[in-house]
């Protein structure tokens, strides 16, 4: 069988959702856009999540502040240069590469929005209602894809994003992109 020589860079928690912050995930295992970049014959590179091989699966919600540390960019950068050097033996070898999927208003890999707020953190009832009131959706790139980005740069990707605020979570949007080409 012939190969699609088409791979698609897909957030890690996009295809497993027992990853997210517990109570964050949209769907119980795989987000539905894997089913439109199957349809159309993409293979799938899964990034690592940043958070998760950072902190564990029992970490709380944070913000791009939060993360935004000299510490967290060292982690992200090494396991950036990992999916630059995978992205660079496709393109070597003739693929097409693209889209770029990330999570719209994460902290690591939101693409054109991101989660913000100078403090945070978890603790009773009383003050989580306060924190949660801080946080809020902010223009720019969570600090994963900012340092994915600029890996990428040189390999002209496309990126996109799920969005859990689409009545869809952003599918037509994506499928849309895969129509009109990279």
């Amino acid at each position: 069988m012939n190969r699609s020589r088409r791979v698609a860079v897909v957030a890690h928690c996009l295809l497993n959702m027992n990853s997210k912050v517990e109570g964050l995930a949209t769907c119980p295992g795989v987000h539905p856009i894997l089913g439109e970049l199957a349809d159309r014959d993409y293979g799938l590179l899964q990034l690592p999540c940043p958070e998760l091989t950072m902190l564990g699966l029992k970490r709380w919600g944070q913000t791009f502040e939060q993360y935004d540390t000299p510490f967290f960019r060292a982690h992200c950068a090494r396991l950036v240069a990992d999916v630059a050097a995978q992205v660079s033996e496709y393109v070597r070898c003739g693929y097409e590469i693209g889209p770029v999927v990330g999570v719209q208003g994460s902290p690591s890999c939101g693409v054109t929005q991101t989660m913000s707020g100078a403090w945070g953190g978890e603790y009773d009832d009383d003050r989580m209602r306060q924190i949660r009131s801080r946080r809020e959706r902010v223009d720019g790139a969570g600090v994963f894809f900012r340092e994915l980005a600029e890996r990428l740069e040189p390999y002209g990707v496309a990126f996109t994003w799920v969005d859990d605020r689409e009545p869809d979570g952003g599918i037509a949007r994506i499928a849309g992109v895969l129509e009109g080409g990279l």
